[in-house]
């Protein structure tokens, strides 16, 4: 609960840092933050932000002062019952499996936006199989590769949030982009494995064996009225029985990687990461 207006304060200012925006005073008691159609979607409710339409940066004004909030109709009012702060709060719930972490450099680095995200994998049909994948992203060039299969991270040095602005560089692989590139890496680990197939087979013969009972369960002279109840049947069953695969984001971590750019323009990472 938050018990003071500086309170107040230090939680707004905190939220819109963490999602990768800059708040800055705009006059007295007045703040302004630009944010992208990702961050714009994401405050105002989407659960996928990086499905957000591309658009125009948009800027907000707001104040934690109920008396600057009704002297100009443009700032709003963040405070206990406020639309925006309704909107910050539901954000930070549905956000909870999200963080953004930095590897500690070691002397002065640039930093390298990556993407560590889990995958929760449903195969469907007759039954529920469920793994947890994760897969590491480089959100600069879209270098990718599948982590262990617990996602744990290695044992490097880390705190919370983001480094400096001007030591971060620009990510250039939107998040959606992202998720798709762990979706097929997922999809083609899950073709490779033995099991999928003894799987695929398994599903199989119990729609086979689904089918036979029903057509055994219906008399062997139909009438059309039975004979249409009977291809309902079936295809209820085979809609409830066939293969599928559904993934799911589970778990995602914005993570900085320092590093900096040799004398041949290659960077070089301070940690072995995709390498």
């Amino acid at each position: 609960m938050l018990q003071s207006n500086a309170e107040l304060q230090k939680f707004v200012l905190a939220y819109f840092t963490a999602l990768g925006a800059d708040p800055r005073k705009a006059g007295a008691g007045v703040w302004r933050v630009e944010l992208s159609p990702e961050q714009k979607t994401e405050l105002e409710g989407s659960s996928m932000p990086y499905l957000a339409p591309a658009s125009e940066r948009s800027v907000l004004y707001f104040t934690f002062d109920r008396a600057a909030a009704a002297a100009d109709q443009e700032v709003e009012l963040m405070a206990p019952g406020s639309r925006r702060l309704e909107q910050i709060c539901s954000s930070l719930r549905r956000n909870g499996r999200v963080t953004q972490l930095q590897l500690l450099a070691r002397g002065r680095a640039l930093f390298r936006p990556t993407l560590l995200l889990h995958l929760r994998a449903e195969r469907r049909g007759g039954g529920l199989v469920e793994s947890l994948h994760a897969v590491w992203i480089d959100l600069v060039d879209g270098r990718h590769k599948l982590w262990d299969a617990s996602g744990r991270l290695p044992a490097f040095p880390f705190q919370e949030g983001k480094p400096s602005e001007n030591r971060c560089l620009r990510r250039a692989v939107r998040f959606r982009v992202a998720l798709e590139i762990a979706c097929e890496l997922v999809k083609q680990r899950i073709a490779d494995d033995p099991e999928t197939w003894t799987w695929v087979w398994r599903q199989s013969r119990g729609r086979e064996d689904e089918r036979i009972k029903l057509m055994e369960a219906f008399p062997k002279e139909r009438t059309g009225e039975i004979e249409d109840r009977l291809d309902r049947r079936l295809q209820e069953a085979d809609e409830r029985l066939k293969p599928r695969l559904t993934l799911q984001p589970a778990l995602a971590a914005l993570i900085w990687t320092p590093g900096g750019y040799a004398a041949s323009g290659a960077w070089v990472g301070q940690y072995a990461i995709f390498d």
